[in-house]
């Protein structure tokens, strides 16, 4: 199962659009659960994860983009982790950073 995490901001138009894209993505076939964490709702949770720009997607506990993202890049992404190579378009976030 794919834990995917969507930080976002209210005011912020690529957060907006990033929402959007993410309600599109089709979680049966890629087997993910989908969490949307808002600061303004939960400013706790972002202090926690070291995030500071918005919108952030994380996957897996891995930073996968900040801004707009493809969808068919998360597909792609999530298709691979599903099969078994383990790819990564991004870093592993330890700590309380999002990587280097």
């Amino acid at each position: 199962m794919n834990i995917i995490e969507l930080y976002i901001a209210g005011n912020c138009a690529a957060c907006s659009r990033a929402v959007n894209k993410i309600k599109t993505l089709d979680v049966s076939r890629t087997e993910a659960r989908v969490r949307i964490i808002s600061r303004d709702d939960d400013p706790g949770a972002f202090r926690d994860s070291g995030i500071f720009t918005v919108p952030a997607l994380v996957v897996n506990g891995a930073l996968f983009s900040y801004g707009d993202f493809e969808l068919a890049a998360l597909n792609r992404f999530l298709e691979q982790r599903d099969n078994g190579n383990n790819g990564r378009n991004g870093k592993k976030r330890t700590g309380d950073s999002a990587g280097d």
